[in-house]
């Protein structure tokens, strides 16, 4: 009974202490959940990722992504290519879905909105909290610097970075975290620091 009573608070502790990576359960959504999500996105726009993983709350989230397609703007086979991005963050609510939080981006007929969908994730914050990454970079027609944006959702509250690659000599690569940024925690900065070189990479592989 003594190592019982010993071992209890040790196996309590890691059923209900901070999640981890793997206890987020992030996987991907299907079917009639995926199916009811994927109806937000219409007149002509398209699911492109949805994933449902376990807060640290106990509540079940979903967060999704879809845009608008390109048509004949640049390259008409390229499907990473958008006028409109629209990312969704849901909690389950009495066997429905709640928004929490939405994000938007339109362009113009000169510009594109390029989807890094494969990165598009929940992660681990850093501190055992669920970090949603919502990566994208907008080239336009012309020598303009292509901007980059990192839009993160943490505690249910957006945060950003942006940043551009240069399309001239003269022009240089840049990153700005937002007003707010400064306001996270340590731990978390630094994961999402990490995360945005990765987003600068495939955005410069995407367009090269």
């Amino acid at each position: 009974m003594r190592h019982t009573w010993i071992l209890a608070p040790i196996i309590w502790a890691l059923l209900t202490g901070p999640a981890s990576a793997t206890g987020l359960q992030v996987a991907p959504l299907a079917g009639a959940e995926k199916a009811d999500i994927a109806a937000y996105y219409k007149n002509g726009s398209r699911l492109l990722k949805a994933l449902k993983y376990r807060d640290t709350d106990g509540s079940s989230r979903i967060v999704a992504i879809g845009a608008n397609p390109n048509g004949e703007k640049f390259d008409a086979r390229d499907d990473k290519s958008y006028t409109s991005m629209h990312a969704y963050g849901f909690v389950e609510d009495h066997g429905g879905q709640l928004s929490r939080w939405e994000i938007k981006e339109y362009h113009d007929m000169l510009c594109a909105v390029k989807v890094l969908t494969p990165l598009f994730d929940v992660i681990d914050a850093g501190d055992g909290q669920p970090l949603t990454m919502v990566p994208y970079w907008i080239p336009c027609d012309g020598l303009d610097a292509t901007r980059v944006k990192l839009i993160m959702i943490y505690k249910d509250r957006k945060y950003a970075i942006r940043g551009q690659i240069p399309n001239q000599e003269e022009d240089e690569e840049t990153r700005e975290p937002g007003e707010n940024f400064r306001e996270l925690p340590a731990a978390v900065r630094k994961t999402a620091l990490a995360y945005w070189a990765k987003v600068m990479a495939a955005a410069k592989k995407d367009g090269s």
